[in-house]
């Protein structure tokens, strides 16, 4: 990290927890001069650090009128940010947690098999989640892992720290990048009434493919994130 991105990274974590332990929603953030003084960073800098606040949701920035602490209903989640989503709620000021319903060791079926490039061993793992915010259900979320890179995995080991902590902690598996797609949809019955919300409501739906550093296919979950409580953001830029 070059000395330019470590004074936007100090800027940013200072930010982050003004905005996390002393702000409250719609409390406005100091202007951007304001900052450069204290600081004594450029405007660059400044703005970088605000636009990357922005992109995780914590601020709002108004044209003419200044950069204010976002309510946390209308947070906005950047999409490529959304690959961890404790980390994303943690960003949100929110306690994430999980709980697991259900943990079996099945057998694959076609797609199961095509989606984590399965060879010899054909088990793997399925792993039930409502994932939570502060207590709030956020997302229902079903994960499928390969028992040949999992062996011997517990339903302890993944109630007593993240899935992917786990991964790094006790199989030394080190996740580099994800293929992930999502679309609209509603949820059913069944998910909405794990989600505290009624059947038809809208939703996005999400598919995930993870990969190691060895570009081993180590994780594919299918997430249901209610629609009242994410709102997203892509940045698109132009090459």
């Amino acid at each position: 990290m070059d000395k330019k991105e470590s004074l936007s990274q100090h800027l940013i974590d200072f930010l982050s927890n003004q905005i996390l332990t002393e702000m409250r929603p719609n409390d406005r953030l100091p202007s951007e001069r304001d900052l450069m003084l204290q600081f004594n960073v450029s405007r660059t800098t400044v703005r970088n650090a605000l636009d990357k606040l922005e992109l995780s949701g914590l601020v709002t920035r108004m044209h003419g009128k200044g950069t204010f602490v976002t309510s946390r209903s209308e947070s906005l989640t950047n999409l490529a940010d959304l690959f961890s989503f404790s980390k994303t709620m943690e960003l949100q000021g929110r306690t994430p947690s999980d709980r697991i319903i259900k943990f079996k060791r099945i057998s694959a079926d076609e797609e199961l098999i095509q989606r984590l490039n399965l060879k010899e061993n054909l088990n793997v793992f399925e792993v039930d989640r409502i994932r939570m915010a502060s207590g709030k259900p956020m997302m229902f979320g079903k994960s499928f892992l390969p028992a040949e890179v999992f062996e011997n995995l517990t339903r302890q080991q993944l109630e007593e720290k993240s899935m992917y902590k786990t991964f790094e902690d006790d199989y030394n598996v080190q996740i580099k990048e994800a293929d992930e797609s999502c679309r609209a949809s509603i949820l059913n019955e069944k998910i909405s009434n794990l989600l505290d919300e009624k059947p038809g409501a809208p939703c996005l739906r999400l598919e995930r493919v993870t990969m190691d550093n060895n570009g081993r296919a180590i994780e594919y979950t299918i997430s249901w994130a209610r629609a009242d409580e994410f709102n997203y953001r892509v940045k698109h830029l132009y090459r």
